[in-house]
């Protein structure tokens, strides 16, 4: 029996993210055990989820996963590269894993695989070095298409500009700086494209569409699996969603209008350097909303993901050094009996703590309390994105889902 791991964010689990997890079955055999190393709150594009972690990671076993271990903040807001490496880090860590498989666009892990080494190539990083130089406020993926072009002479087999492609050769260049003992697979993406706003007319419309159709109170029938649909509209008559970051606006604002940063501050707080927090802090002066602060930011050096993990990290105080060390931990979310099955081979084969109960953070030291107590932190505020908001002290009182 293969043990196939999956880094994702499940904002919402829909049916391309089923047919994902069908076809590593399909390829590997119906006995193959699937573990979801899932975000917690807070998401890679640099927003909180659509719906609290609790109900995606059940919705995750619904769905076909057999368990489900968290990714937490800060790393699950990361860039693409922090992003897959902290992911990788724990699918390595928890000792049981054969097989990362991840979505792609061109679905060619031998193209995937070829891009990925030569982006790791000296010829690559002078080539990039030289681009950022001469145009500093170029946009990181389009400096990686020139600097793939001027370093090899063709453009990539695969777009860099592509969110699934660009996660593939993240995660192929993770799995490689930790020996390769981990293969990798990648499944073809199906349906709409990953920016596509609208769910149109086929079965596999992209999360960005579906979260639309969640904010506006739609039917997801149809697009997403049934017991899944089922889920979501209970959470969205209980009011535990959709959840909304704006709601916090105020209080970020705050702490960047109150708190006069001294002037190591700014290149401390991951991802706002070189400036960023400074033109923050000003546009933050004629925002009346979290969506209006980052139109006024964005420039082509300065993506509208990358503002908001800035504003994200200066809320809560991330630092460059807390995302670019390793997880020290990762915490249970939900399992079915076969996922309590790996939990307890786990038991002998993690170099990591799993987290089974809030109790368990009182064993951890070092990096990993501090990962801990910022993602405790985050998910106290993100208690209040909630329609109905909840007590900031009921985030840490959860219980994983358990299938029976």
């Amino acid at each position: 029996m293969k043990t196939v791991a999956v880094i994702a964010e499940y904002n919402p689990l829909h049916n391309g993210h089923q047919y994902h997890l069908q076809s590593i079955r399909r390829d590997f055999g119906e006995d193959t055990a699937i573990v979801v190393l899932m975000s917690g709150n807070y998401t890679q594009r640099g927003d909180v989820a659509i719906v609290d972690k609790l109900t995606r990671a059940t919705c995750a076993v619904l769905g076909g996963a057999d368990l489900v271990l968290e990714l937490p903040f800060p790393f699950s807001m990361a860039s693409a590269e922090l992003f897959c490496r902290a992911g990788v880090s724990i699918a390595h860590a928890i000792g049981i894993v054969d097989v990362l498989s991840f979505g792609s666009e061109c679905g060619d892990l031998d193209a995937l695989t070829a891009v990925a080494s030569r982006i790791d190539s000296s010829a690559f990083r002078h080539a990039f070095s030289e681009i950022k130089k001469k145009h500093p406020a170029i946009g990181h993926a389009k400096a990686m298409e020139e600097a793939y072009i001027a370093a090899f002479g063709t453009p990539p087999a695969s777009s860099l500009s592509s969110p699934n492609d660009l996660l593939a050769i993240e995660y192929l260049r993770a799995l490689a700086a930790h020996g390769g003992c981990i293969a990798p697979h990648t499944v073809r993406r199906n349906g709409a494209s990953y920016h596509e706003a609208t769910v149109g007319d086929t079965p596999y419309p992209s999360a960005t569409a579906l979260r639309s159709v969640m904010q506006q109170g739609g039917d997801l029938s149809g697009f997403v699996p049934s017991d899944v649909a089922t889920l979501l509209s209970d959470a969205i008559l209980r009011g535990d969603a959709p959840c909304d970051g704006e709601k916090l606006f105020p209080a970020i604002l705050s702490s960047f209008m109150l708190n006069e940063p001294t002037a190591s501050k700014a290149p401390a707080i991951h991802d706002a350097g070189g400036g960023l927090y400074d033109r923050l802090r000003r546009a933050g002066g004629e925002a009346t909303s979290l969506s209006s602060w980052i139109a006024q930011s964005e420039t082509k050096k300065y993506t509208r993901a990358r503002l908001r993990r800035a504003l994200w990290y200066a809320y809560f105080g991330v630092t460059s050094s807390d995302v670019k060390t390793t997880p020290g931990y990762t915490q249970l979310l939900g399992a079915d009996a076969l996922g309590r099955a790996l939990l307890k081979r786990m038991r002998k084969t993690a170099s990591i703590p799993i987290l089974t109960k809030p109790s368990d953070t009182a064993a951890l030291m070092g990096d990993a309390l501090r990962q801990k107590r910022l993602s405790d932190q985050a998910d106290r505020m993100f208690a209040l994105t909630r329609p109905v908001p909840m007590p900031p002290a009921s985030a840490l009182r959860f219980t994983p889902y358990l299938k029976k």
